[in-house]
């Protein structure tokens, strides 16, 4: 069960510092799941976001239906 879920439009989602402001938004709130809205980043840029996010969590994202992905959701 998913206790704790959060959103979050993140602007500079390829900046290591906003990864690691949502790395400290998850520990500090114990998420369970992450959804970060209008990324604006291509498929490198999301993966590398999403590993030093939280390498164990996994993720999926909207990069098939949008040239620069606008929605990506992580979940442990």
């Amino acid at each position: 069960m998913l206790d704790n879920i959060g959103a979050w439009n993140i602007r500079g989602a390829h900046l290591p510092l906003k990864q690691l402001e949502a790395k400290n938004l998850i520990r500090n709130n114990n998420l369970h799941m992450l959804g970060i809205l209008e990324t604006k980043l291509n498929k490198a840029q999301t993966i590398n976001m999403c590993t030093y996010i939280n390498p164990l969590w996994k993720f999926t994202d909207n990069l098939d239906h949008a040239v620069y992905g606008r929605v990506v959701v992580l979940w442990n």
